[in-house]
């Protein structure tokens, strides 16, 4: 079970041959191991915070983005007299409101579990967020993916429990 990134300051038998193994060595490794591993957790989950919060900004952007149809649309719907031009305006309107709620929504999720990943709060909300990071090919993919091996490990799980229950 060590580390191998981790060198074993306490040997198993650091006496002469014959001696019993330090139970004490090994329960202070044990222990010294952890506390690294907690600190490499926390770490990872800070620079997958800071990943939401841009991604998120990025789709906010986006969002701004997709005003473009809206406006294009009643511009298309308003400005010509025939019926086609009204519906092509129409339709390209709609379709601008309803590109523009899914990305806003998204990017308000990634924005929350970004939040929620630094304060070490709403675990679920972060997986939800995961789980729709990964639509977004590629950079939405790998982030998707890394949060929820994050995610996943015991020890980040630990770790928002113990922020909830400081919380409460």
């Amino acid at each position: 079970m060590g580390y191998p990134y981790l060198p074993n300051p306490y040997p198993q038998n650091p006496g002469p041959p014959g001696y019993p193994p330090n139970p004490y060595a090994q329960q202070a490794y044990a222990q010294q191991a952890e506390a690294f591993q907690m600190a490499q957790d926390e770490s990872n989950l800070r620079m997958l915070s800071i990943f939401h919060f841009v991604y998120g900004g990025i789709m906010g952007l986006l969002t701004l983005g997709c005003l473009v149809y809206v406006i294009m649309g009643i511009a298309m719907a308003a400005g010509t007299g025939t019926s086609v031009g009204e519906l092509v305006g129409g339709v390209i309107a709609i379709f601008g409101v309803i590109l523009t709620v899914v990305v806003g929504v998204k990017a308000g999720l990634l924005l929350a579990a970004g939040y929620g990943l630094a304060r070490k709060k709403h675990h679920t909300l972060c997986i939800v967020a995961a789980c729709f990071s990964l639509l977004g090919i590629p950079l939405g993919t790998v982030l998707g993916v890394c949060t929820l091996i994050m995610l996943t490990k015991p020890n980040v799980k630990r770790l928002f429990e113990n922020a909830a229950l400081q919380g409460a």
